[in-house]
């Protein structure tokens, strides 16, 4: 009997001594070799293969560096020590249990799964023009909102910044997004309050001579400041920046432009006496007539081939025409014409005395 109670005290001896043993080394509380753990520790939602050696401080007095960490392995060494550290993807909001291996002993860490990320927002134009008056709201602004876990239905959109649409002038403003999870992002932008646009001009109907001028000023407003002038015939009337120019006989429509707004002007361009004082050069020309007759001259006023001084000016600018017409001008001032005809063909002008 007595050996029975001895073999039964040995064998509870040894469960016990076996049991303490198993825990000592599955506990690591036991352990001098225990590793440590950042505090706190957040994951972002929808991170796939997260690197969990991140996670991992030290392991006794000894502080865990990069170049410890072998990341592609989810290991981290460091003196004689291996530590195996686990894989994770985090597609699960909430708390999560990682655990880390150190020989035959076994690390828990704590860790959260967390939205925080911030919508993306992908703003096509950062700068808004209006007229005074005009409403403005975010259905003005032309983006587009991206996010990692919140439906677009459930992302919160708004305008910070002061603005009056009724009043002129340059307001800086932020349109802003916020998901379920509270994460914000931003972005700036302007809006331009303008006058509204018009456009006026003070001549809509012009009588010219050839070689007089106009000149025709416009007053617009609103965001376009830019004017445009444009002839519909070169060849009979030539602007420049308001300054219009006739150039031969006919009709020509001058079109002026700001934007989207438009006006015309209508040129009528008669044709210019070439003879000076048709009347008093009649008479001499009877006077001289009859001198030459009775001294037997050739005539003061007869012109012999005058087809010689016939010239061809080409362009069709301005200063061309200029030209053209200064010439024409002095051959009949001089006496060696009697008269002149300045014809446009597109390309150029031609003088013809006669």
């Amino acid at each position: 009997m007595k050996k029975r109670y001895v073999v039964i005290f040995l064998l509870i001896l040894m469960f016990f001594i076996s049991g303490c043993q198993s825990e000592l080394f599955s506990d690591p509380n036991f352990s001098k070799d225990k590793i440590k753990f950042n505090s706190n520790i957040v994951i972002n939602y929808g991170e796939k293969n997260v690197d969990t050696t991140k996670f991992v401080s030290g392991i006794d007095d000894i502080k865990i560096k990069d170049s410890n960490r072998l990341k592609d392995e989810l290991r981290i060494t460091v003196d004689n020590y291996s530590i195996i550290c686990p894989e994770f993807d985090a597609d699960e909001l909430g708390k999560h249990v990682l655990v880390y291996s150190l020989g035959d002993y076994k690390y828990k860490v704590e860790v959260t799964v967390k939205d925080i990320t911030a919508p993306l927002i992908l703003l096509q134009n950062n700068e808004i023009d209006l007229t005074v008056g005009e409403k403005f709201s975010k259905k003005n602004l032309d983006y587009k909102i991206k996010d990692n876990l919140s439906k677009k239905k459930d992302i919160r959109i708004s305008i910070k910044g002061d603005y009056n649409s009724k009043k002129l002038g340059k307001y800086n403003l932020k349109l802003v997004a916020k998901d379920e999870a509270g994460n914000k992002s931003s972005v700036d932008f302007v809006l331009n309050i303008y006058e509204k646009a018009s456009l006026e001009i003070d001549k809509t109907n012009i009588s010219l001579n050839i070689g007089e001028t106009s000149l025709v000023s416009a007053k617009v407003k609103g965001k376009d400041q830019t004017v445009n002038w444009t002839s519909d015939n070169n060849t009979i009337v030539v602007v420049d920046n308001g300054k219009i120019t006739a150039v031969a006989p006919g009709t020509a429509n001058i079109r002026v432009t700001c934007g989207n707004l438009a006006k015309e002007i209508n040129v009528n361009v008669k044709a210019k006496e070439t003879n000076n004082n048709a009347n008093s050069q009649n008479s001499n020309n009877n006077k001289n007539n009859a001198n030459n007759s009775s001294s037997g001259g050739t005539g003061g006023n007869k012109v012999t081939n005058p087809s010689q001084y016939n010239k061809y000016f080409s362009g069709v600018s301005i200063a061309t025409y200029n030209e053209a017409l200064s010439y024409a001008e002095g051959k009949v001032n001089s006496g060696v014409v009697n008269s002149y005809s300045l014809m446009p063909d597109g390309k150029g002008y031609q003088v013809t005395f006669g």
